[in-house]
């Protein structure tokens, strides 16, 4: 790109834009450059240390050797990419690939045009590039016409033309986490009336035959200076823009960003799920945490759990080009009290040192009833102290359900629950897996009731088929765990009526798996006041702790789950999983 804002006299009766670069005045319906503005006379501000060497590029350049260019002790370059929404630089991709294959620091810029939205442009523009990845420089405009250039002829005012300006940049933002360069002159900037807002992006200036810029307000230095249209470089046929970055070679590495931040959005939050996508442009092929906080923001002590955004989403393959990036999980019973609680999403950064950004569309707001009870008839079963609690990885967000407390008290209450979970299996391979329930066993049903419960999938113990067999069946184990709380302190499990007593319970059952001792008398009292909800004697099983604010990595507590967890993909059968060996199948906590 090329202005014709300088401090030279001589050159006051020149086109802002010549054939080094800017504006493709042959693309049909383009006008051409305008005059040379006025320049504003600003602070002179030279180079605080090293520079560094680099050039920029439009279609004018032709086909350019970038071996060559690189051979010359250039580091950087820019190419044209776009303009409005309309014209895309028939050399960018050759240039685009090039800059990168030659261990150049690349750039990509986009000619404003103020008669189009600042949105549709920054769509424009990052479609035509395609994407930003490291050793990238952030997305760059050419802002070079005012309100009564470049064909605008006083149709856009100077305020609406900041606007554009200020929506593309709130868009790159938006869809990059990114800021944008600003590329202008003194004199032209000066014609925009000097807004002020802008003062904040990093600065690109066109400012030639002097031996530092003048830097307009509202900047203060600058880190990009274009301070020559006529160098001649090898690797280019003709005239070529040049310039330097204000810093050194590390400072400019450090600058391009190297560790982009994740993008992503929360698509939807309603009383069956919770899902978006998320992903990290730096690392564009592989899954990375998306941390889902209940009722308030990270940092704010609310409630989260951490997912692994992995899931197949095929609008997402044309979008980013990259697919399997979704993630979902079922919404927490905890949360479906009736009232209004705020669901926000942050993508992780996979390397610990960038931003954890709030995704797009968080927060969302939810608010679910409770749901009914799970069967019917169903019974209470007692949880009889902390230490069963916390032998069952409980988790409040998860397992609660948050019914009526009469609707609890009417429950019949049943034996208290197994102090800690027994899972055995046969060892004739047939692959079925129960939990052993006082005298009986009860068919673990699936995987995903594996998950659900919070079972260890290294505890199933392999028993003889003779001492299962000398077990009674009872009903299946509940696929999943509902923990109510009455009028009382007390808490319980909501399970199915017992099979009646003449089903049998053979005298000796023996103990696979050291199942521990029999079941308590069904119509034991219980300990009110032993396991409350309050969570003062329960631990937070299995959340994420305090994780600080935006910008920070969220720690993770110990334990418990949210039916996030992982299990394998394309296994043909529960049973097959224990054929398979169990043992190396390890739960992961969320």
């Amino acid at each position: 790109m090329t202005l014709r804002t300088l401090r030279r006299p001589a050159l006051a009766g020149l086109a802002l834009l010549s054939a080094c670069g800017g504006l493709d005045s042959s693309h049909p319906g383009v006008a051409a450059g305008p005059q040379v503005g006025t320049l504003e006379q600003a602070g002179t501000v030279c180079a605080t240390g090293g520079t560094v060497e680099g050039i920029d590029v439009s279609d004018w350049q032709g086909s350019v050797n970038w071996a060559q260019v690189a051979a010359s002790g250039r580091k950087f370059a820019f190419a044209k990419a776009s303009q409005g929404d309309y014209f895309r630089s028939s050399s960018f991709g050759a240039n685009w690939a090039g800059m990168k294959a030659n261990g150049l620091v690349r750039g990509a810029y986009h000619w404003i045009d103020g008669t189009v939205g600042g949105a549709a442009q920054a769509d424009y523009y990052l479609a035509t590039v395609g994407g930003f990845g490291p050793g990238d420089l952030p997305p760059t405009i050419d802002w070079e016409c005012n309100s009564t250039s470049c064909g605008n002829a006083g149709s856009v005012s100077n305020g609406q033309l900041a606007q554009v300006v200020a929506d593309f940049i709130a868009e790159i933002k938006a869809k990059t986490g990114l800021p944008t360069i600003i590329y202008t002159s003194p004199g032209i900037y000066a014609g925009f009336g000097s807004p002020g807002q802008f003062g904040g992006d990093p600065f690109w200036e066109a400012n030639w035959g002097v031996s530092c810029p003048d830097v307009p307000s509202p900047w203060t230095g600058w880190t990009f200076w274009q301070y020559s249209d006529v160098g001649s470089v090898p690797g280019i046929a003709g005239k070529v823009d040049l310039d330097q970055f204000n810093g050194n070679l590390a400072a400019l590495d450090a600058f391009a960003k190297s560790d982009q931040p994740p993008q992503g959005w929360l698509d939807s939050v309603d009383c069956t799920q919770i899902a978006g996508w998320t992903y990290d442009p730096d690392s564009p092929s592989t899954a990375i945490f998306a941390d889902v906080y209940f009722g308030g923001p990270a940092g704010s002590g609310a409630t989260g759990v951490r997912l692994t955004a992995g899931n197949p989403r095929q609008d997402l393959c044309s979008a980013i080009g990259s697919c399997d990036h979704g993630y979902s999980m079922p919404t927490p019973m905890g949360e479906m009290d009736g009232a209004a609680h705020a669901i926000y999403v942050y993508g992780i950064d996979p390397s610990g040192n960038g931003d954890n950004p709030l995704l797009s569309g968080a927060p969302k707001s939810l608010s679910c009833p409770p749901p009914p009870l799970p069967f019917d008839p169903a019974i209470k079963r007692h949880i009889a102290d902390p230490t069963v609690y916390a032998a069952w990885n409980y988790d409040p967000l998860t397992d609660f359900d948050r019914l009526p407390a009469a609707k609890i008290d009417a429950l019949p209450q049943g034996a208290d629950t197994p102090a800690s979970p027994s899972l055995v299996t046969p060892n004739d391979g047939s692959g079925a897996v129960y939990l052993v329930d006082g005298q009986t066993l009860r068919h673990v049903q699936d995987p995903a009731s594996m998950t659900a419960w919070h079972f260890d999938w290294n505890a199933i113990v392999k028993t003889p088929v003779a001492q299962v067999d000398a077990y009674a069946m009872g009903p299946p184990w509940p696929l999943r765990p509902y923990v109510v709380q009455g009028t009382g302190p007390a808490l319980y499990i909501v399970d199915v009526p017992p099979f009646p007593p003449d089903a049998g319970t053979p005298a000796d059952a023996g103990a696979p798996g050291d199942a521990g001792p029999a079941a308590t008398d069904a119509g034991g009292a219980s300990d009110a006041g032993a396991v409350s909800s309050d969570g003062g004697e329960i631990a937070d099983g299995g959340t994420i702790g305090d994780g600080g604010g935006v910008g920070e990595t969220h720690a993770i507590a110990h334990g418990g789950g949210c039916g996030c967890t992982e299990t394998p993909d394309g296994l043909p059968s529960f049973a097959l999983l224990v054929a398979l060996g169990l043992a190396s199948l390890r739960r992961r906590r969320p």
